[in-house]
């Protein structure tokens, strides 16, 4: 009898597990599935709404979609829309071949900040061979935890030194990890876009900004955004600016 009961209760939770995701699912993918087809019939503008649509729904691949909606733009002769969604795009994954394109727009358009140096070489190192590189650093960190238990197992007593440096090591990987989201980015999006000394229309300008431009930031409010730029560092409306997320 409790069998039977049991057998009614895994098929009613997985009919209604099958009923309901599957269903946004299915009109994702009819969605994805269309902008596709749009975009290989060469249907730009038509793919490309659909597309702008799901780039803000986390269930899709943004970066592929990202890589479409950069082609159409330079379709398009949109130089900006192409800056902005390859910048995305390195945000999210560094590639030598997106670098060259980036440095190519810029030099057209006479940006400066786009040159492929050993900034861009680093991130690209960076996002390639991380999984390898952080695998290879979490060894020592295995090996002292591992070392730490044992000892406190057997009741032997532990410096603080040691604790302290294992702390610091685990603070040191997590940071590493998660370094590409501690900076945001931005594009001047007019322009004449003007860096002000402090959060107000009445400050003064320290430099006034092509439209274009990259600005670093690491943080964002409604109205300013406090930016670094050539050494310099001063506040731009927030409007001003295409945040790259």
């Amino acid at each position: 009898m409790q069998i039977v009961h049991l057998n009614k209760i895994i098929f009613l939770f997985v009919f209604f597990l099958t009923a309901s995701q599957p269903a946004y699912s299915q009109i994702d993918k009819s969605s994805e599935n269309l902008g596709d087809k749009l975009f290989k019939n060469n249907h730009l503008l038509e793919a490309e709404k659909i597309y702008q649509i799901n780039l803000s729904d986390k269930q899709f691949n943004s970066f592929e979609i990202e890589k479409k909606l950069a082609f159409i733009s330079k379709e398009k002769n949109d130089w900006l829309g192409e800056l902005f969604y390859l910048s995305s795009m390195q945000a999210k994954q560094t590639q030598l071949s997106t670098s060259y394109r980036l440095e190519e727009i810029a030099k057209k358009h006479n940006l400066l900040g786009y040159e492929v140096g050993i900034v861009e070489r680093l991130r690209w190192i960076y996002f390639e061979f991380f999984p390898y590189i952080l695998a290879f650093l979490l060894l020592p960190a295995f090996y002292v935890a591992y070392a730490l238990i044992i000892k406190k197992i057997q009741k032997e007593p532990i410096p603080t030194f040691q604790i302290v440096y294992f702390i610091l090591y685990l603070t040191f990987l997590f940071s590493i990890n998660n370094l590409p989201s501690l900076f945001w980015q931005g594009l001047t999006a007019s322009n004449k876009t003007y860096m002000r000394n402090f959060a107000s229309s009445s400050a003064p300008v320290i430099k006034t900004l092509e439209k274009g431009t990259r600005i670093n930031f690491i943080f964002k409010n409604e109205d300013w955004i406090p930016c670094y730029f050539e050494g310099n560092i001063g506040y731009i409306k927030t409007k001003d600016l295409l945040i790259i997320d």
